[in-house]
């Protein structure tokens, strides 16, 4: 049983351009689809690409912290323990160091003897663990965050031990890189909307952060998602959560030093980051409305126009002709293709119902006047009742056949 719904032209032409318009409108969602795949890993890659290139630029400034710690442990002040002098070169030294906040040696029980910035008081860094990992390793370390027991402010120290002509370690020479100095040089970077830059040590602590209004640097993150993927992974890109729950998009990669291992990673919010595949899904969605729209306006008026007009002239030509109103003629052109053959036969048609019409009004009149001639002559006749009685049934027979 057809649908009432679908019974009428017009419903029929509206469902033939949905059906028509419809594997458009899916193309179009397949393409947002793919847009935001491709959003995605476009994401990805500008993540991991920031990330390697804020290694990059950590790398060379802890280089140089390496290389400077290192030309200083083989000072013959240091190697001597002179406090004065070799505090005198660390304070010059760190006046022509951009990056650097403190420059000191201390001897091998962990006693500061020598500072570009003087203590107030006399300082142990025996407990520290940059100081504890540069004795055992005898190698360049890079320490976690903390503050400072001598400016009190939050640094990451590096380190590398004082070792003797002899092998004999005697110290170590540190050098503590500056937070500040690192956070303007990411935010000079002109970082995405929403987007973090992120330093941690092997064991999850943050040692830098920028920006951070959280307050994250110096906790750990070591039982995040993100986290233990930098750590499987080393280098690459993954989804996560930003503190607060944000949806974000992660890239990282790692800064290594011989043993020692600190990675930076960048979150980018994933609305940002699809911002315009959005953008553009919602572009083409709302000109596929309005192109929908103008569509079935234009199938209204033209299935108006071009077809109901004149399949409703044809069906109220059919009413009058069942009428019998055989003068009746179609309102539509020949020419209007297919309904106009359409009507040209309804014309033809009509017109010969009402040829034959007329030839059996012609012989129903002549019948009729026949029979009356008929009539005349039996009336006259002599002839007996047997005559009157034919003919009184020839006159009944030729009445019904002339009113069939």
């Amino acid at each position: 049983m057809a649908w009432p719904y679908f019974s009428t032209l017009r419903t029929r032409l509206i469902v033939l351009v949905l059906l028509a318009v419809a594997p458009v409108v899916g193309l179009m969602l397949y393409s947002g689809a793919e847009q935001h795949r491709k959003a995605l890993a476009e994401a990805e890659t500008n993540s991991t690409n920031l990330a390697m290139e804020l290694t990059a630029i950590q790398k060379t400034q802890i280089e140089k912290m390496r290389q400077t710690l290192i030309t200083l442990s083989q000072s013959p002040q240091v190697q001597q323990l002179d406090a004065v002098n070799s505090s005198a070169i660390f304070t010059k030294l760190l006046k022509q160091s951009e990056g650097f906040s403190i420059l000191l040696a201390c001897d091998v029980s962990g006693d500061v003897f020598a500072s570009a910035i003087t203590p107030d008081r006399p300082i142990n860094s025996s407990d520290r663990p940059w100081f504890q990992r540069a004795i055992e390793t005898r190698d360049f370390v890079i320490g976690e965050f903390q503050l400072s027991r001598i400016t009190g402010k939050a640094q990451i120290n590096a380190a590398y031990p004082v070792i003797d002509d002899e092998g004999q370690v005697k110290g170590v020479v540190s050098a503590a890189l500056d937070l500040v100095w690192l956070n303007n040089h990411w935010a000079a970077r002109n970082l995405p909307q929403g987007a973090t830059c992120n330093v941690v040590d092997r064991k999850g602590m943050v040692l830098a952060r920028y920006p951070d209004p959280e307050g994250l640097v110096g906790t750990s993150i070591s039982a995040s998602p993100i986290f233990r993927t930098i750590l499987s992974e080393g280098q690459g890109a993954t989804d996560g959560s930003a503190p607060g729950g944000m949806p974000c998009v992660v890239g990282f990669a790692p800064l290594a030093f011989g043993s020692e291992s600190i990675y930076v990673y960048v979150t980018t919010p994933r609305e940002v980051a699809f911002a315009k595949a959005h953008h553009e899904l919602l572009l083409n969605l709302g000109l596929s409305v309005i192109v929908f729209v103008l569509t079935l306006f234009a199938t209204w008026l033209v299935g108006e126009r071009f077809i109901l007009r004149q399949v409703n002239s044809l069906l109220e030509l059919t009413k009058e002709v069942a009428g019998g109103n055989l003068a009746s003629r179609g309102n539509v052109s020949y020419t209007v293709g297919e309904l106009g053959q359409l009507a040209h036969s309804f014309d033809k048609m009509i017109e010969s119902l009402q040829y034959r019409e007329g030839l059996r009004q012609q012989a129903q009149d002549q019948m009729l006047q026949m029979n009356e001639h008929l009539e005349n002559i039996l009336e006259n006749s002599p002839d007996g009742i047997g005559i009157v009685d034919t003919r009184g049934k020839f006159v009944k027979l030729n009445r019904m056949a002339a009113e069939q």
